[in-house]
């Protein structure tokens, strides 16, 4: 009888074909073995679909959802919609995992059953592997809190999810066209704890072609505006105006 496994990675892909082994192969190298991957391509035209057939020949914890061009939080839904794991980790195609963050995360999490989005430091670095800067989110629910009044604290490829509460507030949204990892952060601590630990476990790479970098900065903007002015409503606090775009 095929167990279920504890943890979902998961990734959204659209155009990665340069950076998805990388990324697959990174899951594939964690100490922690109780999980599946499952990877969403969104109407990619390189060779991204390819690369993730030819992957899941070879493993069969790696599952492949081709859904056309839908859009982010759709992907991430589909993918979501398949997920059997009790926590779903977020993995960027462009980004790389510790070999340790599957084993960390769940662990804190199977520790601290009231905990329902737990995210790490992270390094950011650009294309050619130098480390730029280092994103450390404080580490309780009130700092964070207080942090998502002015932004979103966490590179979204650090956050691991407990699955019940990212359905308990209907998935991810599939209305906006950015910040949807800010938007799920906010709804999620309305009725549940956030957390972060210290450990870098997560390798961002600022990649200068990828969906995120092709955003409209406005639309950006326009979005984090609204998810901060509703945070800053829900925990009663001040709340901080954007007029240009924050680093992560």
């Amino acid at each position: 009888m095929q167990m279920t496994p504890k943890v979902t990675v998961l990734t959204t892909v659209f155009n990665g074909g340069t950076v998805l082994d990388d990324a697959i192969e990174c899951v594939i190298d964690q100490s922690f073995g109780d999980w599946e991957h499952i990877v969403v391509d969104d109407g990619s035209t390189d060779a991204s679909l390819e690369i993730m057939n030819r992957s899941a020949e070879t493993d069969s914890r790696l599952t492949v959802v081709s859904a056309g061009r839908v859009g982010r939080g759709r992907a991430l839904n589909l993918g979501l919609n398949k997920a059997q794991g009790q926590y779903i980790a977020i993995l960027d195609a462009d980004d790389r995992a510790m070999s340790n963050r599957l084993q960390l995360q769940s662990d804190y999490l199977d520790d601290h059953p009231d905990v329902e989005l737990l995210g790490s430091a992270a390094n950011v670095v650009d294309e050619s592997g130098q480390v730029v800067a280092v994103s450390r989110p404080p580490h309780d629910s009130h700092a964070l809190e207080a942090e998502l009044c002015r932004r979103y604290p966490f590179v979204h490829s650090s956050v691991m999810y407990r699955a019940e509460a990212l359905r308990s507030i209907g998935g991810f949204s599939e209305r906006l066209s950015s910040c949807l990892d800010y938007d799920a952060a906010v709804k999620i601590s309305k009725n549940g704890q956030i957390r972060s630990i210290p450990e870098l476990l997560i390798e961002r790479v600022e990649n200068r072609h990828s969906f995120f970098a092709s955003l409209p900065a406005l639309r950006v903007i326009r979005d984090s505006n609204s998810i901060r002015m509703r945070a800053a409503k829900q925990y009663g606090r001040p709340a901080f105006k954007q007029l240009v775009p924050l680093l992560t």
